[in-house]
Parts: structure tokens; sequence; C-alpha cells
């Protein structure tokens, strides 16, 4: 069962592209937290079942089974993104490195794709400020680019959004 998608807390109507928050006391509020905490809970459940297979550790680590890809983010995000790796790592869950380095757009590209392709799940933490320009390509950030690579890898992805995003 495929289990990705949007959950987006707000209503727009095809006359209003940017739409209003759903009122938090609404019950159509708690029914998408609801089932975003679901999926959020089975994607974990997945992770956690993923290291009780019977390969060896090493070829669990390879496989990227139990591994997770946190994007580059904002500065305003840099603390949220340690406290995330953190717990993560707190339940046997494998963070990627940060990425980048490497800073380069050819490097950096090839680094991502690698660590992209040995992760299961790609978390973005997305604030109103954006992080810096990819060095070489001053039309897109790491975060964006790592966010293509996600796509284009069909990887399942978590994007958290900052209320401070108008």
């Amino acid at each position: 069962t495929d289990r990705t998608g949007a959950f987006d807390l707000f209503v727009a109507g095809d006359d209003d592209p940017i739409g209003k928050l759903h009122e938090t006391e609404s019950q159509a509020f708690r029914d998408k937290v609801d089932r975003l905490s679901t999926v959020i809970w089975l994607m974990l459940q997945d992770l956690r079942s993923a290291g009780k297979t019977s390969a060896p550790p090493e070829a669990v680590a390879a496989s990227g089974s139990r591994s997770v890809f946190i994007a580059e983010v904002a500065d305003s995000q840099r603390k949220a993104r340690e406290r995330l790796s953190s717990d993560l790592g707190s339940l046997g869950i494998t963070v990627a490195p940060r990425t980048p380095p490497p800073f380069p757009a050819a490097d950096h590209e090839k680094a991502a794709r690698a660590r992209l392709a040995g992760s299961k799940l790609v978390v973005h933490l997305i604030d109103a400020w954006g992080d810096n320009s990819v060095e070489g390509r001053e039309d897109c950030t790491y975060s964006q680019e790592q966010f293509r690579l996600a796509q284009e890898l069909k990887l399942p992805q978590l994007l958290w959004i900052s209320p401070r995003v108008p």
C-alpha cells in the first residue's frame, strides 16, 4: 500500500491558490493529523523492522534499509536537524552524513546521489529562510537540489514545513 502523499493542513478552492489553514479545533484538522501520525508511525515501524532481518549487520547497513537522509536545512533549522538525527540514532536508525559537503555542484550531486540511494526515507525541514546556493549553481539551493534528486530516485519523502512559511 502506498502511504506517501501530501498532508496539507489547509483548504483551498479553485479561485484561491493560497488557501486557509484548517482550524485546529476542526474535525478536518484532527483527521489530517491522525492520518499523518499513522503514516509516520508506520514508516518508523518499517525502519525498525528492517533491522530485524537475518542478514549480517554490514549487509543491513550497506543496503540502507535502516537509513534516513535528512536534507540540508537553513541555519534556523540546524538545531532541529541535529536533534532529529540524534533521536533517530537512539532508535538504531542510521542517518546519512550531512550533505554538503562536498560543496561544488558536481561533487555534491555525486555524494548526494550515493547517500540518497542508500536511504529508505528522506526528511526535509523547510523554513521561510533558504539554505545556501549550490556552489557553481546560484539558481538553486542544496535543499532544493536534494529534493529534486530524491524525487528523481523516487524515494519516500517527509516534508516538515515551518509555520513561518507564508
